[in-house]
């Protein structure tokens, strides 16, 4: 309507007329565009609704309104974009709907995170609620349960792909993830001494990737991280493992 008035009033301020038409309004642009016009007002059955009474609206009942109003969708994309640093694509996506605005804004400001939630949001999460076909405000994880994963993976309790698993078991019981990683035996494995003796095993078992890599053969390395991983079940210390397996094959 705003775009509409200051349209119309320029095409009147030229002189000419402004032609009855259906109009179609792009939210993308801001702007209204010609769909079809119309010939006879007639047709259209212009004329005062009987039923309806007159309204006065204050610029005071404006004013003492205004504030009762939820943040807008175009308000809020906005908002996302310049207090959370995300990109315009990634607020389009997460202003959906009301509920998953809200999901997002209270994860956001839970973990201090906004990036890492909303890849969350949009991944992991966004697959979960597509497979059960349910909207977000219906599952059993909150923001408080992205918040503590995010947690979990912040201070190397588990590894991200850990916490994928992690994510799977919330949504479908509800329960914590902390919980979850306490019940499941989930944490990593940080102690370098244990994972070190799980390293050694690997390259005694696998003699030929070990000596690829002393050959100069660098990616031979990811085998045998693969290989550590596998026997601590995914709960090793990516990190550690890559520095103790660099270690004992740059020594041994």
């Amino acid at each position: 309507m705003e775009y509409e008035v200051k349209r119309q009033a320029r095409i009147l301020d030229a002189g000419e007329e402004v032609v009855q038409e259906t109009l179609l309004f792009d939210a993308s642009t801001g702007k209204t565009v010609a769909m079809r016009g119309k010939e006879e007002a007639d047709d259209y059955r212009y004329f005062p609704e009987p039923d309806l009474v007159h309204v006065q609206i204050s610029d005071e009942w404006i004013e003492e309104s205004q504030p009762t109003l939820p943040e807008l969708p175009a308000a809020r994309r906005k908002r996302f974009i310049s207090d959370y640093d995300i990109s315009p694509d990634n607020a389009e996506f997460l202003t959906n709907t009301r509920p998953l605005a809200e999901f997002f804004d209270e994860a956001a400001r839970l973990s201090g995170e906004p990036t890492t939630c909303a890849n969350w949001i949009m991944g992991d999460l966004t697959r979960l609620l597509n497979t059960a076909e349910i909207e977000i405000q219906d599952a059993k994880v909150t923001p408080a349960h992205l918040n503590e994963l995010i947690q979990l993976i912040g201070d190397a309790t588990i590894s991200g792909k850990i916490a994928k698993s992690v994510l799977d078991d919330a949504f479908e019981t509800g329960k914590m993830p902390k919980q979850i990683v306490s019940e499941k035996g989930l944490a990593q494995i940080t102690d370098t001494s244990e994972i070190e003796t799980i390293v050694l095993q690997v390259v005694e078992e696998n003699p030929g990737p070990a000596q690829d890599y002393r050959d100069g053969t660098k990616k031979a390395i990811g085998f045998l991280v693969g290989q550590v991983m596998r026997a601590t079940r995914g709960k090793a210390n990516p990190q550690l493992v890559n520095e103790i397996l660099t270690r004992v094959l740059s020594t041994d």
